[in-house]
């Protein structure tokens, strides 16, 4: 069997979903760290030469590699055909394992926490060695439970040492969390939204998004955490924690627009370490639209304004329906007076909800 040099952390089968095609070939609009952008083919990038290799694994030192291909990056074109197809709404149990492992995948399985913590720990050895070396005569220490001797070991070498520790452990432990995680969310809600404007999604290196109402990660098993993947340039899946037992099984569907786009891709912009890819009009459309709605005009401070004023309407909300029901009378009543509002009877998603709620006796229009 041939071993494959280069392991896609990113698989390919999901940057698919954001590249034109060239003959067979498939090619994204990226930019690498900081430099310009240009077009590139999906298997030149998000990739390292044997980066899920365990070289102390012996016989079973791929077997990491082969997992995501075969248990989870052959599955993105599925996954990608249920989001994108409008007129599903519920899902298989199978459906719904490979779309929540598949997700938390993307979020466990890159390199970015891996060099976070080498660079940390790196750094701190260099303090350790510049103090031990220039303030004591005791030139032994204790780093992490492994002792080091400056005067006896060369520094490059421990360097080398500490990382390679530390690909094991990161091998060893991402997977186990993974899968803890995997299990305590495998049967949350899952929410698909698609843009309906001209606007585009765009993706990274790092590409899932997790984080809790205020905005914040402070424990990624936080019931309050959502966690968010665009899938193409037009759809973007959330997993949030169900608020009704009889949703587990469907898709909620709702539509979005450049401000869903804008604040999702700043979102991935900065989650992102090495890559941010698209095509060559979503990032376009991206820079632009930063340029401006950073802009502090008074349309756009009004619109900033309004936006955190009908989130956090909405969160009060949906706190009150999470413990007591959406038909609850008291629930039934506030969707009632936001019907009012025009910021909620305009909204295209709050009349859907409405309307769906009209439909089973509970009037919220006039």
């Amino acid at each position: 069997m041939t071993i494959p040099r280069r392991h896609h952390y990113i698989p390919r089968s999901y940057l698919k979903n954001f590249a034109f095609q060239k003959g067979e070939e498939y090619y994204v609009h990226v930019r690498y760290k900081n430099e310009k952008f240009y077009d590139t083919n999906i298997t030149n990038i998000c990739s390292e030469s044997y980066f899920y290799s365990n070289p102390n694994g012996g016989a079973k030192h791929n077997v990491i590699e082969h997992f995501y291909a075969n248990e989870i990056d052959a599955f993105f074109p599925e996954i990608t055909r249920i989001v994108t197809d409008d007129s599903i709404t519920s899902i298989s149990e199978e459906q719904r394992f490979r779309i929540v492992s598949a997700t938390l995948s993307l979020y466990f399985r890159t390199p970015k926490f891996l060099n976070a913590f080498n660079a940390h720990q790196l750094e701190l050895l260099e303090e350790l060695r510049n103090y031990s070396l220039g303030t004591t005569e005791n030139h032994t220490i204790n780093f992490f439970g492994k002792k080091i001797d400056f005067k006896q070991l060369s520094f490059e070498s421990v360097q080398e040492q500490i990382v390679k520790e530390n690909k094991l452990l990161f091998l060893k432990e991402h997977l186990q969390i993974f899968n803890d995680l995997l299990a305590y969310r495998l049967d949350d809600a899952i929410g698909i939204q698609k843009l309906v404007d001209d606007s585009e999604y765009i993706t990274c290196d790092n590409p899932v998004i997790i984080r809790n109402s205020q905005g914040n990660l402070n424990n990624i098993f936080d019931d309050d955490n959502i966690i968010i993947l665009p899938i193409n340039n037009k759809y973007k899946l959330t997993i949030f924690p169900p608020r009704e037992l009889d949703i587990k099984n469907t898709f909620g569907r709702i539509t979005g627009n450049i401000i869903d786009a804008l604040t999702t891709n700043v979102d991935i912009e900065n989650y992102s370490e090495k890559w941010i890819i698209g095509s060559e009009k979503s990032i376009t459309k991206h820079i632009d639209g930063q340029n401006k709605y950073n802009e502090l005009t008074p349309e756009n401070l009004q619109m900033v304004d309004n936006l955190k004023k009908k989130a956090l309407t909405m969160n009060s909300v949906w706190s009150r329906i999470e413990r007591i029901g959406i038909t609850h009378p008291r629930i039934i009543k506030e969707l009632k007076e936001l019907a009012k509002d025009p910021e909620f009877s305009n909204d295209s998603n709050f009349l859907s909800i409405a309307k769906q709620l009209n439909e089973k006796g509970y009037p919220i229009l006039d």
